[in-house]
């Protein structure tokens, strides 16, 4: 439909309620457009006019004029008249040098005649004047000439008609001439004569002394150029005419008439007045450098004359427009600044006639249009705030090059209802501009409904009404080849866009647009409203506002095209079926949907497909493979990186089960099939769709079948998971509704169940490729790692090339594969080029118990230490701990260097490492000790038990008798040794103190000292309750009523020497010998078990509350013991005595030492 014709007539551009409309009026005649287009000069050579009250246009290049009737239909006839002659130093001219010597040509009406003349005059002052413009066709010869004489580097720069009183030449030094053209017997002449300000008595004699001085308005005369005249109404009657003339600093008043002489009446300094008013505005306050430039000048019959101006703040290359309104003051006679009104358009200005902006008022106003290069900014006199910017599309091969307004009624005092503007542009042709001033200012009108329009036109519907307004015309005229508008919306003026897009498209979508053309073709008329409702966010996106679009707004947009796309894929469908004969259920099977769907909501129509694809496409199904085709190609141009917030019509929660179970279906078919191939001649089975694209015969072979479907169960699971992955953005986009977030989390753990289920199958139907694709389309990596490594000897290049394009995710689901299924060798052997994401997986997903072997590999053996230390305390098996604390001091002494091996770090690292490792060795001799005894027994059970109850039997005799709970307890740590574990330190420490029948079972206490010592996991609170029991165990090993008995008859020796065989002795001597401190020493006294019942269940968790209670009686049976020891032994003396006899033996080995 874009290359369809465009009627010159149709309105292109109209505001909301109808202020302004645009529209071309008539194309250039061909001549014309071959002459703009040629190339041969540059556009700025050319400039026109229009007249239009005579009907007539013309073009003005160096050499010649072209003169043509625009209103005529068929092709106009081309007058053509050689301008002046101009003698040029070279033949060659550059574009400013054409531009300084253009001609300047006006049309001259005749009086009493529908003729039109041609007067044309060069800049150096040459006239030519044809009475006729038949003479350009017949004879271009046949014209009256004239010269006014100028000075040296004087020239023309305007020629303005101001009938009946006549023409006015300006010049760039300000002198002013009228030129007349008089009928004396038929016969035209053409004579001019200056207009000359009148001087005081004082002017005049110093003119006459040679003296030039002070009047200001003299050599205001004399040193400003004359930018512009403009003829307004006198009040001397027709004969007569107010003449404006506009310097570049001043603005002069004239009264000239056909039949008395001139008359000056008033001039002055508007340039200082403008910029006087510019100062006192906080915007151009600040600005250190303000350049103010007269433009246009034009007469208002309501507001004076008016002054376009242009403003540039600190040299900056855009300039501002100002209109400034002056009246005379009729006590001074001078001209007053009554009002100013500044334009927000901006625009960048550039020498020469053709580029210099106009300024036009149709019969005096109020409409006002300020004319550019390259665009028209439309406004009024009036305080109404209304400004519009008509921006040509392609201004470097269509510029503004004239206009033309009606000038007929300046007489009237009636008020104008419709202000009009033609613009004569080089590509376009001409462009009909008009503004309803009835509809802009309500105090003309006696229409009740424009008040209460212009009444709401600030409201925020009317600018949505106007926003909308302004979309609709782009989207269905900015598309046009022949539309030479550019539609642009200003940013600063955009609230309401996302309300009024929606709106626009809603109205494409239901068929409710006004210029959506009437098309009986469906498949057209379908593609014609998809295109239009896709040049939507096309024009926002070129007017660079989509970020003004709210991501619900972009998501909707994009929605609606979606159900159009499928609209038109579905009738062609349905189309094809029909088309080629096709009867069967699949024909007619949405023609019953239709017709059930229409009957339902009451709509009767003859033909209700059609009418359902005009009237009803919003209430379309999901035709899914369109929609997300559709999405996923325009998803930039839509900015669709963010989930919506909203429910799309693709991702509702029922479609997930339609889906699923349509892809379950699919798949049994397909199964079925395979299985009873004579099924392809018997039965068709249904629920899949039929390629309307193939012969009916080829479409039911039972390859084609099976093939189908498997191709259909591939399309299906994309279909899904494209649903899933959607629902699931849409539910975490609403992260704080808690309804939200239990559905989202039920969706996620059903979508990961489901993933695997759908795309494996595919393999087994020789889609291998499609599941590929599937778990790189929606990464489904763990998925993709199942397939890759299924691939066999494809396998290694099937990783790298995944590992290459998804880096990380898919690189770490892989090694997690690997931990997971125990495949430890291919994780540590990843290429070197991967060794980074390794190291990075292994690190973020804390598996220090592997990690260190990579961090061997690649020499981080400082962090490979620290991670065997740190695993090394919670392994539970005694040789793999020795193991890690081994490897853990290789790899730290390999960071050391062989000169700070002796350094106080290192040896305190190598220290506490040493310390761990005593303790490993403590269990490894235990557990020698326990096998040496196992061995020296035949055909002893292998259970553990049964070992551990050997081994207890011998290690600690009748403890059982006494104390059983505690003898039960050391059987219970003698297994665990047995079995290779690590015990906690308080278990270490009852396996090294509960034995009472063990030859060595003195080192043991001192073992079990140095374990209490290093023990890094004894809680605080049960620290003294641990050191408590230790030194009872070694107080209570010996017989302490032997010994009472025995000091009672014994000499000294005897009782020296049965002192220092006992267990107290050497158990302190050895702590003495080893630097135990002084806290770790206990009086008999002191090691009495003083524990509550909720500290011992706090060690034995696993203990039932009866067992508890027994190893409670057993802890206090060690107390009765320790008192009767204590009150009937004198333990406290014999452990003094065993004191003083160390202190001694310590003192004389400090002499014999110092010796």
């Amino acid at each position: 439909m874009e290359d369809s014709f465009f009627p010159l007539s149709q309105v292109l551009y109209s505001t909301v309620i109808s202020f302004l409309s645009v529209s071309i009026l008539s194309a250039l005649p061909t001549e014309i457009a071959g002459l703009l287009s040629a190339g041969g000069c540059p556009l700025e050579c050319f400039y026109g006019s229009i007249d239009v009250n005579s009907g007539y246009a013309l073009v003005v290049t160096l050499t010649d004029c072209y003169v043509w009737s625009y209103k005529q239909k068929s092709s106009p006839t081309i007058y053509t008249f050689q301008m002046p002659e101009v003698n040029f130093a070279t033949q060659y001219l550059s574009t400013n040098e054409i531009l300084e010597n253009l001609p300047i040509v006006s049309i001259v009406p005749i009086v009493g005649s529908k003729e039109v003349g041609i007067l044309a005059s060069t800049p150096k002052g040459e006239f030519r004047y044809w009475e006729s413009i038949t003479y350009g066709l017949t004879n271009p010869h046949k014209y009256k000439s004239m010269r006014i004489y100028l000075a040296e580097n004087d020239k023309g720069t305007c020629l303005v008609n101001c009938e009946p009183a006549g023409l006015i030449y300006g010049t760039r030094m300000s002198h002013l001439y009228r030129v007349l053209l008089t009928s004396t017997n038929g016969q035209v002449a053409l004579s001019y004569s200056p207009l000359i300000r009148p001087l005081g008595v004082f002017a005049r004699m110093s003119s006459l002394l040679g003296y030039t001085g002070s009047d200001d308005s003299s050599l205001l005369a004399t040193t400003s150029e004359i930018v512009a005249v403009c003829a307004g109404v006198s009040s001397e009657g027709r004969h007569s005419r107010d003449i404006y003339v506009l310097t570049s600093r001043s603005l002069q008043k004239w009264i000239i008439s056909k039949v008395l002489p001139e008359k000056h009446v008033s001039e002055r300094d508007i340039l200082s007045d403008i910029s006087e008013a510019l100062e006192s505005l906080p915007v151009f306050q600040a600005a250190s450098d303000l350049i103010v430039d007269l433009l246009d000048v034009a007469f208002s019959s309501e507001c004076g004359v008016i002054v376009l101006t242009s403003i540039s703040v600190d040299q900056e290359a855009v300039s501002t427009f100002g209109l400034f309104s002056f009246e005379l003051d009729n006590g001074s006679g001078n001209f007053v600044l009554t009002s100013q009104k500044y334009l927000n358009h901006r625009a960048t200005l550039y020498e020469g006639i053709t580029s210099k902006p106009r300024l036009a008022l149709t019969d005096g106003g109020p409409g006002a249009f300020v004319l550019l290069n390259d665009c028209i900014v439309a406004t009024t006199l009036l305080s109404t705030g209304f400004e519009e910017v008509i921006p040509l599309r392609n201004p470097s091969i269509d510029r503004i090059i004239g206009f033309g307004t009606d000038r007929s009624k300046i007489w009237s005092r009636g008020k104008m209802h419709t202000c009009k503007i033609l613009a004569l542009c080089t590509h376009s042709g001409f462009l009909d501009v008009a503004l309803n001033m009835d509809k802009l200012d309500p105090k003309r009108s006696h229409e009740p409904t424009g008040k209460a329009e212009i009444a709401s036109s600030h409201d925020s519907k009317a600018q949505i009404r106007q926003l909308k307004n302004r979309l609709e015309q782009a989207v269905f005229f900015g598309s046009h080849r022949e539309n030479p508008l550019s539609f642009n919306l200003a940013q600063e003026s955009v609230t309401g866009l996302d309300s009024a897009a929606l709106a626009l498209s809603g109205e494409i979508l239901q068929y409710k647009s006004k210029y959506i053309p009437e098309i009986l073709e469906v498949k057209v008329q379908l593609q014609e409203r998809l295109n239009r409702m896709g040049n939507i966010i096309k024009f926002i996106n070129s007017s660079h506002l989509l970020y003004k679009l709210s991501a619900v707004t972009r998501h909707q947009l994009c929605w609606d095209c979606e159900k159009l796309t499928s609209a038109v894929n579905l009738w062609y469908y349905q189309n094809t079926l029909l088309n080629r004969g096709y009867s069967g259920q699949h024909a007619v099977l949405l023609t019953q949907a239709i017709e059930r769907f229409m009957k339902d909501r009451g709509v009767i129509q003859q033909d209700s497909v059609k009418a359902f694809f005009k009237l009803h496409v919003s209430e379309i199904g999901l035709i899914p493979q369109t929609a997300y085709a559709y999405r996923r190609e325009h998803s930039e141009l839509y900015d669709l990186n963010q989930p919506a917030t909203t429910e799309s019509w693709t991702c509702q929660d029922a479609l997930i089960d339609m889906i699923h179970a349509q892809f379950q279906y699919t798949e049994k078919v397909i199964k079925e099939f395979s299985l009873d191939a004579e099924y392809f001649e018997t039965g068709r089975p249904g629920g899949f769709q039929i390629d309307a694209d193939r012969n009916p015969p080829e479409a039911y072979s039972s390859d084609a079948l099976l093939n189908s479907l498997k191709d259909q169960l591939c399309e299906l699971a994309d279909i899904l998971f494209q649903v899933f992955t959607e629902r699931i953005d849409f539910l975490s986009s609403d992260a704080e509704n808690e309804d939200s977030i239990h559905a989202l989390a039920s969706l996620k753990e059903r979508y990961r169940i489901v993933r695997s289920k759908v795309t494996l199958p595919l393999v087994t139907l020789e889609r291998r490729e499609h599941a590929l694709q599937l778990a790189e389309r929606y990464q489904d990596f763990r998925t993709l790692v199942q397939l890759s490594i299924s691939f066999g000897g494809e396998t290694e290049a099937r990783i790298d090339y995944y590992i290459n394009k998804f880096k990380e995710p898919f690189a770490f689901e892989l090694y997690s594969y690997y931990l997971e299924n125990g495949l430890l060798y291919q994780l540590m052997a990843q290429k070197d080029f991967y060794c980074g994401l390794l190291d990075k997986f292994l690190e973020k997903g804390q598996h220090t118990n592997i990690s260190w072997l990579h961090d061997i590999h690649i020499g981080k053996y400082a962090h490979a230490s620290d991670k065997l230390l740190s695993e090394s305390e919670g392994e539970k098996n005694n040789l793999q701990k020795k193991t890690m604390l081994s490897l853990a001091k290789l790899s730290f002494l390999a960071t050391v260097e062989p000169t700070s091996l002796d350094s106080e770090n290192v040896q305190e690292t190598l220290e506490r490492m040493d310390d761990t490792l005593d303790l490993v060795t403590v269990h490894e001799v235990l557990r020698e000790s326990y096998q040496a005894i196992i061995d020296t027994i035949e055909n002893l059970s292998h259970k553990g038990n049964d070992q551990a109850a050997y081994i207890s039997a011998i290690n600690t005799g009748e403890l059982y008798k006494v104390r059983p709970a505690m003898e039960d307890l050391y059987r219970q740590v003698v297994k665990g040794i047995l079995d290779g574990q690590v015990l906690d330190s308080e278990s270490l420490i009852d396996a090294l103190t509960l034995p009472q029948n063990l030859e060595n079972q003195v080192d043991n206490y001192r073992i079990a000292l140095g374990v209490y010592r290093r023990a890094k996991d004894i809680p605080e609170d049960r620290m003294e309750y641990v050191l408590r029991t230790i030194w009872r165990r070694v107080i209570l090993r010996d017989s302490w009523d032997y010994i009472y008995k025995l000091s009672a008859h014994a000499g000294d020796e005897e009782l020296l020497a049965a002192l220092k065989d006992t267990a107290i002795y050497c158990t302190l001597a050895a702590a003495h010998d080893g630097d135990f401190p002084v806290n770790m020493y206990l009086q008999p006294a002191e090691t009495h078990f003083h524990t509550s019942k909720e500290d011992v269940i706090t060690r034995f968790i696993n203990m039932l509350d009866h067992q508890i209670n027994m190893l409670i009686q057993d802890y206090q049976s060690e107390n009765r013991q320790l008192d009767q020891h204590i009150a009937q032994h004198n333990l406290l003396g014999f452990y003094n005595e065993i004191v003083r006899l160390i202190q001694s033996e310590f003192a004389n080995n400090v002499t014999m030492d110092t010796d």
